[in-house]
């Protein structure tokens, strides 16, 4: 999850702008980078550089997600909701054991355990929510990007809502994001 996303500044094909009064106005031009860049392509002010596919930058991991690692990040988010809810679910029996069978356990032993339950709640619903929304992207082969900035991206702008130009049914939607680093840019 922390490699590298896939900058458009690092593609063998970009193409560089030495004069930015001669750009093209049908391509996509990134005024930091000084590059044209593919559609979807982002700039992350905190990378400073452009990312093909930008999701997002992660603030945990302190890298942008995007193509060439975006599958790396749903695994991270998967491994990490298993990590919260299991010792999530581990205490949640003890706390049912307390409560059942009193004898075998000390009262002072439940303190812990309801901190524990408490901390590894919400651990598990925040990476819980990173779940879902990696899988809704997946499903509707968007990027969170997109989704945040729908009205200010010219080719999105105009569309209806909930609609994607990307959308390519749920099987092809799948197969691309397991398949998207493979893709170099266009």
């Amino acid at each position: 999850a922390t490699g590298s996303p896939g900058y458009a500044n690092d593609e063998p094909d970009v193409e560089k702008v030495e004069d930015e009064n001669n750009i093209d106005e049908n391509r996509f031009f990134c005024k930091h980078c000084k590059i044209y860049v593919p559609i979807r392509a982002s700039h992350c002010s905190n990378c400073q550089k452009c990312v093909i596919r930008r999701d997002h930058h992660c603030p945990w991991t302190n890298t942008c997600v995007g193509r060439d690692n975006h599958l790396y990040f749903f695994i991270f988010t998967l491994l990490e909701f298993f990590s919260q809810t299991i010792p999530d679910c581990d205490a949640i029996c003890h706390l049912v054991g307390i409560y059942f069978y009193p004898k075998f356990y000390f009262s002072i032993t439940s303190l812990p355990y309801i901190i524990l339950v408490v901390a590894s709640s919400y651990g598990s619903f925040m990476a819980r929510g990173l779940c879902v929304l990696c899988l809704s992207s997946i499903y509707s082969n968007t990027t969170t990007w997109e989704k945040m900035r729908r009205d200010r991206i010219t080719y999105l702008k105009n569309l209806p809502l909930g609609y994607s130009p990307f959308d390519k049914g749920l099987i092809a939607n799948i197969v691309e994001f397991f398949t998207m680093k493979k893709k170099k840019m266009k």
